[in-house]
């Protein structure tokens, strides 16, 4: 079988664009290996020469191409060079070292922002968010609806004990949410089962406050927003949320309005349980409730207060979602930012650019980051790097510092409020019997202000 000839030293230069090799960039050199590969053709053939590319760091990458030194110019241009480290320096002390000047110093005043309900009771507290507003909308888009459905469908069945001229009212919906509630803590099997008079399965209190055919057909014409004004899929007005939409906007409105927060919040996701059908019904293997839909939600940190919470909704189209959890950060922290707060975090959220757009606008922020998230520091978020337990690591940027810790296990956060050191607790640290053996001495407990 014939072999294939070799180049000519000729047809090897006209291919690299060059007159001479020897004329070439000093950064270049030509390392021709050596081949006793024989040609069938008189031609002189020489074996085709691999660039090796000269470096004054001595690094050097092999591959299929042949051996090649990385520049430390080739270096930075590489997605997390480790030459310029992405900014990350060691900090002057081993803790790290933030400027408390730069630090936001919370003035605000937590606490209620509207009269206490004379009715101190979890009815009245519940009132200060469900209030008449919400109830009225009930009433208006349920009358709507029931109106729509006699159109369209006169013989539905629960329209048999419903009047289309007087249909419910703000009482009669108050009462709904009621026995809607009582259901979230009595378990039945089905709801007709809740007006049993069964002497085993009766429980006398739903009977009394609505009969059971009025409960089905009010449930079922319940609504919350008009469904022939809905906008259509593809429309830019068009929300997956909109039959609830109404409700979910004043929640929100309603929540940042009763009470103010303390300084230290919290950003984090939360599964609502759900296992009926909804397009973006998530399943979240970790959690307690898997099934659901999943909402973000900013805290207060002492109380779980809900300040803001967004739903969501799954991905718009096929795009590609980028830096999703810094964006919900942004917007669930947007009426709080240049007040001082500080945020508190999970890796998910995490990045260094959050981190330094958080500090710009007035707000601290804390949080666990995964060791490849885009623009950390690339030595300490090194899998290579093994951190003794108890242990940290510490690289600064400006006033944000990075800290890789060993506790029960290995994790990376990024602060731009605390360092590294370690505070005394007070207490002492009980020693195991091999240590007690080694002749180690106790020693005082210490924390981390940001634990």
């Amino acid at each position: 079988m014939n072999r294939r000839r070799a180049l000519s030293r000729e047809e090897i230069l006209r291919m690299l664009d060059l007159e001479d090799p020897v004329e070439h960039d000093s950064d270049v050199s030509f390392s021709p290996h050596e081949s006793d590969t024989s040609s069938e053709s008189e031609e002189e053939t020489v074996p085709v020469p691999r660039p090796v590319v000269a470096s004054t760091s001595g690094q050097t990458l092999r591959g299929r191409g042949g051996t090649v030194r990385r520049t430390s110019q080739n270096r930075a241009r590489g997605r997390g060079s480790t030459d310029d480290n992405n900014g990350w320096l060691e900090p002057p002390n081993p803790f790290g070292l933030i400027n408390e000047e730069d630090i936001p110093t919370y003035t605000g005043v937590s606490g209620m922002e509207v009269p206490l309900p004379t009715d101190r009771t979890p009815l009245g507290y519940f009132t200060l968010f469900v209030d008449n507003v919400v109830i009225d909308r009930f009433v208006l888009e349920t009358n709507k609806f029931a109106k729509q459905v006699k159109e369209h469908l006169p013989d539905f069945y629960y329209l048999k004990r419903w009047n289309c001229d007087t249909g419910t009212d703000s009482t009669e919906t108050r009462k709904l949410i009621g026995i809607l509630m009582a259901m979230g803590v009595v378990s039945k099997p089905t709801e007709r089962s809740y007006w049993s008079t069964n002497s085993i399965m009766e429980t006398p209190f739903f009977n009394k406050v609505m009969p059971r055919d009025r409960f089905l057909s009010l449930f079922t014409f319940w609504h919350l927003n008009d469904n022939e004004e809905a906008p259509l899929p593809g429309s830019p007005d068009y929300d997956k949320l909109y039959k609830i939409q109404p409700f979910f906007s004043h929640l929100q409105e309603r929540f940042s309005s009763v009470y103010y927060p303390e300084e230290n919040m919290a950003v984090d996701e939360s599964v609502m349980p759900w296992r009926g059908r909804v397009a973006w019904r998530q399943f979240i293997a970790n959690k307690p409730c898997r099934y659901g839909m999943k909402l973000y939600c900013l805290c207060e940190s002492s109380s779980g207060y809900i300040v803001k919470m967004k739903m969501y909704t799954g991905k718009d189209g096929n795009k590609r979602e980028v830096d999703h959890g810094p964006n919900v950060v942004k917007a669930l922290t947007e009426d709080y930012r240049n007040k001082d707060h500080t945020i508190f975090t999970d890796s998910f959220f995490t990045s260094s650019d959050l981190v330094t757009y958080m500090q710009e606008n007035g707000t601290s922020y804390i949080g666990t980051v995964l060791k490849h998230r885009r623009g950390n520091s690339t030595d300490i978020s090194s899998k290579d790097m093994k951190v003794a337990k108890g242990k940290t690591v510490v690289r600064q940027k400006n006033n944000v510092v990075a800290v890789r810790y060993n506790d029960r296990k290995d994790f990376m956060l990024l602060s731009s409020k605390f360092t590294a050191e370690p505070v005394d607790t007070g207490k002492t640290v009980r020693l195991t019997r091999e240590q007690r053996q080694r002749g180690e001495e106790a020693r005082n407990a210490v924390k981390h202000e940001w634990r």
